[in-house]
């Protein structure tokens, strides 16, 4: 008896935890990076990914302290691209057009990284 309940139980711990991992949210499909000049971390600047080709829907994230922001959503098809601008108080725009990540074979849950390099702006100032 004792070893039927202990299979019972090592049987029901391994289902267990086999659904968690299959319920973990899947990878960002696509992760940015914002970087300085000098290729450093940039957070808090916000970055928009706008499809070009579908919807034309913009995805928008905040850059963390490590400079990344990840987004989620369907793998896209082959001629669906994307343009992604990144802003930030300080920094000239960031700006990528046409991206294609390529056709999704096989593995789609690695993520695809994209690094966009912010220029410093110039001193601002107003004449009246």
């Amino acid at each position: 008896m004792r070893t039927v309940t202990a299979l019972l139980v090592l049987s029901l711990g391994f289902l267990l935890s086999a659904s968690s991992r299959a319920q973990a949210p899947a990878p960002p499909f696509v992760i940015v990076q914002a970087v300085d000049p000098m290729w450093l971390p940039v957070p808090g600047a916000v970055v928009q990914l706008r499809e070009r080709s579908r919807t034309g829907a913009a995805h928008k994230a905040t850059t963390n302290a490590d400079g990344y922001a990840s987004f989620r959503f369907d793998p896209p098809d082959a001629q669906q691209s994307f343009d992604i601008t990144v802003t930030i108080a300080g920094f000239k725009n960031g700006e990528l057009k046409d991206v294609r990540f390529g056709v999704c074979h096989g593995d789609c849950s690695l993520s695809r990284y994209v690094q966009v390099r912010l220029a410093v702006a110039g001193p601002s100032f107003t004449i009246q």
